[in-house]
């Protein structure tokens, strides 16, 4: 799996005023941990990448397959590799983690929970289907 995390800067209300810099405790202390059947399985997971940028578009441009094992089978021949900005800017954070199950799963549905101080994020995977739901607890 791959889990993108990412902290945005807070409007005041009606989008008025001046905007709130994030805190990134939220996408840097997580656990995250696979749900099935009732089971708890922990995952191992280490960090692709991290940036922060001066606006989200500039997070949704990076290539985040570059930093990864599938960099081979996702760069096209015409793209060139990716160099981040020598200094990092702006209240827009975002880091990309490469996420596996610690254990053997089972066929069938699975959860995936990030768990954080303040929240729980979780997205479900159905066999059945070929879609997911992400939602916030």
């Amino acid at each position: 799996f791959i889990l993108i995390l990412s902290a945005f800067p807070k409007k005041e209300l009606f989008g008025l005023g001046d905007s709130v810099a994030p805190t990134t405790e939220e996408i840097n202390n997580v656990r995250i941990v696979f749900e099935q059947g009732g089971r708890n399985v922990e995952s191992v997971s280490y960090e692709l990448w991290e940036q922060r940028a001066e606006s989200r578009s500039e997070l949704d441009a990076v290539p985040w397959w570059q930093f990864s094992r599938l960099k081979g089978d996702l760069t096209s021949i015409c793209e060139l590799g990716y160099e981040a900005p020598y200094i990092q800017r702006g209240d827009y954070y975002r880091n990309w983690r490469w996420v596996v199950p610690a254990s053997e799963l089972a066929e069938g549905d699975v959860i995936l929970k990030v768990m954080s101080k303040r929240k729980v994020r979780f997205a479900e995977f159905t066999s059945s289907a070929s879609t997911f739901d992400t939602s916030t607890e």
